[in-house]
């Protein structure tokens, strides 16, 4: 739960994937306090066809800008989670190259793309 005057000047962006991602971090850095509980009240639902699970498309993409923004924003905010950062930014580009090497249905072309030397 979110007060509303947390959203006042964020909103989440029109025609990205992971617009959570885009926005849920500038709320908790409005937010001047934030309450956590042992009990779980949220339960997330990946379906098919989710984004995660969705093959490859050029908008796939999304997640890398809006890490890469996150990152930005982040250790401009709070420096000493820089480290942090860095590792979602990485987890964001592997999930996507990962995502991209098994849309390819081509076998040839997935031995070639493997190939190392």
């Amino acid at each position: 739960m979110y007060h509303k005057s947390l959203f006042d000047g964020v909103r989440f962006p029109i025609g990205k994937l992971y617009e959570d991602l885009a926005t849920i971090y500038k709320l908790a850095i409005k937010a001047r306090y934030v309450c956590v509980g042992n009990k779980a009240n949220y339960f997330y639902l990946i379906r098919d066809q989710s984004i995660t699970n969705a093959t490859f498309s050029k908008q796939q993409l999304d997640f890398i800008e809006i890490t890469d923004q996150m990152k930005a924003l982040v250790d401009e905010v709070f420096p000493s989670l820089a480290d942090a950062t860095a590792e979602r930014l990485v987890f964001a580009h592997i999930s996507t190259l990962t995502k991209t090497f098994n849309s390819v249905q081509d076998s040839e072309l997935k031995k070639n793309t493997t190939r190392f030397g």
